[in-house]
């Protein structure tokens, strides 16, 4: 669930700038890292983000694994790019995936997703022109973020039970309580959206 972020209270700066100001600042500084070309600049950049990120005060023990699996992922991908198209290449990827990763969590780790969601909100609203409902847009984004730590647990507790009934190499008891759960979960959630008077074909 790290990997995308989870959002910690706190009282720093960042925490207080509004949730608009942070998300442009991460698509200007994603188009930015997108148009360096000079690994050495990018890795300014990427030395600013880290100092940003750590400006939050927020607990960075919660990015341990997420930033292992980073850490892992990018240098497979630096060392294929090293021995493809050379160094100068390779460190540039590296420093520009390593910037917006921790530019993205910057401002997961310091926002509320329902700010995000606002934000959002706000900017898909010129689309009702062309009939589009942005807050069924922004409802079905909540609702996929919510649900990755709901999948996240459903492969874990099946996972768990599987090695309970020592079936540790058996994708099948793995497999099928992920799907049957997935469904259900979905199952009870259209249950509470209709529950709730929600018209998947009512475009208001």
């Amino acid at each position: 669930m790290n990997l995308v972020g989870v959002y910690l209270a706190g009282n720093s700066w960042l925490h207080r700038l509004p949730a608009w100001t942070k998300v442009l600042g991460l698509l200007v500084i994603a188009i930015t890292a997108l148009a360096i070309r000079s690994p050495f600049v990018m890795l300014g950049l990427l030395a600013v983000a880290l100092v940003v990120l750590l400006s939050s005060r927020v607990d960075l023990r919660v990015l341990r694994r997420p930033l292992i699996v980073v850490g892992v992922m990018g240098s497979a991908l630096a060392l294929f790019m090293w021995w493809q198209v050379g160094w100068h290449d390779a460190l540039l990827a590296i420093a520009r995936l390593l910037t917006l990763v921790l530019v993205a969590w910057t401002v997961s780790l310091t926002t509320r997703v329902a700010d995000m969601l606002a934000v959002l909100l706000a900017a898909l609203r010129p689309l009702r022109a062309l009939r589009v409902n942005p807050e069924k847009v922004a409802m079905m984004i909540a609702l996929a973020i919510r649900s990755v730590p709901l999948l996240i647990a459903t492969v874990r507790t099946s996972n768990e039970a599987r090695l309970a009934r020592g079936q540790d190499r058996s994708v099948v008891a793995l497999g099928v309580p992920i799907i049957v759960r997935s469904v259900k979960i979905a199952d009870e959630l259209g249950d509470a959206l209709i529950a709730r008077g929600y018209d998947p074909d009512d475009p208001a």
